[in-house]
């Protein structure tokens, strides 16, 4: 692992491949079966939500999965234009001339991470109000909708976490304290 980069390899694989994938998975679910999806958001699974649903849900469907894919595009860009500053396709100055930008490039870092940081706390409490806490704690009764959400979204949080800490890549000495 390159430890000199503000987004190394695992971070750039996680941040930049894994989580965009994840959330286009999402926009594509959103557009091909919104009528699972839907129901997937409760629990328990009421066979009720999978008849025919208001129209005003499908819109509200929908703009959830654009956002997905709107959210998906943003941090696969960002994440490809800091990470690939650092690879040996841009040549040697360039690759010399990004090393002197360090503290640049985490500032990007970071102002990519902490929206879907915020994001990731979000989910999960929105998740954890509306289904309730008595139903949350059940976990082998979660369906495929609360796991996509609350699952991926705190090990999501947790792989943040290790990058805002330092954790495996270069860091300035103003990384934990601002830009």
């Amino acid at each position: 692992m390159n430890t000199e980069s503000a987004l190394p390899s695992t971070y750039y694989t996680v941040f930049g491949v894994i989580e965009p994938t994840l959330m286009a998975l999402g926009f594509l679910t959103f557009m091909y079966d919104p009528k699972n999806s839907f129901a997937d958001q409760a629990l328990p699974a009421s066979p009720s939500l999978r008849h025919p649903i208001h129209p005003a849900a499908y819109v509200a469907l929908f703009q959830l999965g654009h956002m997905y894919l709107l959210a998906a595009l943003v941090e696969a860009s960002v994440a490809f234009f800091i990470y690939s500053r650092l690879t040996p396709i841009r040549g040697a100055m360039e690759k010399e001339r990004m090393r002197r930008l360090l503290i640049l490039q985490e500032g990007t870092c970071k102002a990519l991470l902490i929206p879907f940081a915020v994001g990731d706390i979000g989910a999960v409490a929105v998740n954890f109000y509306a289904l309730g806490w008595g139903t949350i704690q059940n976990v082998r009764d979660w369906n495929v909708g609360v796991w996509s959400m609350v699952g991926l979204s705190t090990s999501l949080a947790l792989s943040r976490w290790a990058w805002f800490v330092g954790l495996g890549r270069w860091c300035s000495s103003s990384s934990i304290t601002g830009y």
